[in-house]
C-alpha cells in the first residue's frame, strides 16, 4: 500500500514538474511576441536578437516540449508563434512591396519603349515611299 501511495505521489510530482516546464517554456516564448510586438522599429542587432532567440525555442519545442504538451498548450504555441511569424512577414510584405512598385514603374518604362520600337519597325514596313 505505501508503495502504490509513493508511486502515485512521485507520478504527481513528476507531472507536475513537468508541466512547470512547459508552463516556463511558454512563458519565455509570450515574452519574445511581446517584445517583439512592442517594438516601433526595430534595429538589426535588435532583428538578429530576436529571430536567434526564435530559432532556439523553436530547437527547444521540437527537441523536448513538442511531445509533452497538452492540446491547450500546443493552442497557446501556436498562437504565440503565428503572432511572432505575422509580425515579420508584415515587414517583409511591406519592403517586396515598395520593391514591387519600383520594379513595376521600370517594368511600365521598359514596355513603352518596345511598343514605341514595335511601331517605329511597323511604320517603317508599311509606310510607304513619297517621291
Amino acid at each position: 500500500m505505501k508503495k502504490i501511495v509513493l508511486t502515485l505521489a512521485l507520478l504527481g510530482v513528476m507531472t507536475m514538474a513537468r508541466a512547470q516546464s512547459v508552463e516556463t517554456f511558454l512563458d519565455r516564448y509570450k515574452t519574445l511576441v511581446e517584445q517583439v510586438e512592442a517594438s516601433d522599429s526595430i534595429s538589426e542587432e535588435q532583428r538578429d536578437n530576436f529571430k536567434n532567440m526564435y530559432k532556439e525555442l523553436t530547437d527547444e519545442y521540437h527537441a523536448t516540449y513538442k511531445k509533452q504538451m497538452n492540446n491547450d498548450q500546443l493552442e497557446l504555441y501556436m498562437e504565440y508563434r503565428t503572432r511572432y511569424r505575422r509580425h515579420f512577414a508584415r515587414e517583409k510584405a511591406e519592403v517586396i512591396g515598395e520593391r514591387l512598385d519600383s520594379a513595376g514603374t521600370h517594368a511600365w518604362r521598359g514596355v513603352k519603349k518596345a511598343g514605341s520600337k514595335a511601331s517605329g519597325v511597323l511604320k517603317g514596313i508599311f509606310r510607304r515611299n513619297k517621291k
